[in-house]
């Protein structure tokens, strides 16, 4: 079990991560889809996917951060 002491900065820790996890999933999809629309010449398709799949990934990462500091 977490020191008790140190519980509030875990979950200020955890929170403050929200931003970066949001920006990060879409940023990254939309690298990857970029790349594999130059390989595979498709463009905008998959840069348009990855970008959506990427925000996806984030919104659901936050979800599962928040249960975290709630303690679901």
């Amino acid at each position: 079990m977490a020191d008790p002491n140190y519980e509030g900065w875990r979950q200020v820790a955890l929170l403050t991560s929200i931003p970066m996890v949001l920006m990060a999933g879409p940023i990254i999809g939309y690298w990857m889809g970029d790349f594999l629309d130059r390989l595979f010449e498709t463009s905008p398709w998959l840069m348009g996917v990855m970008t959506i799949m990427g925000g996806i990934a984030s919104v659901r990462q936050t979800i599962l951060l928040i249960k975290r500091v709630k303690g679901v």
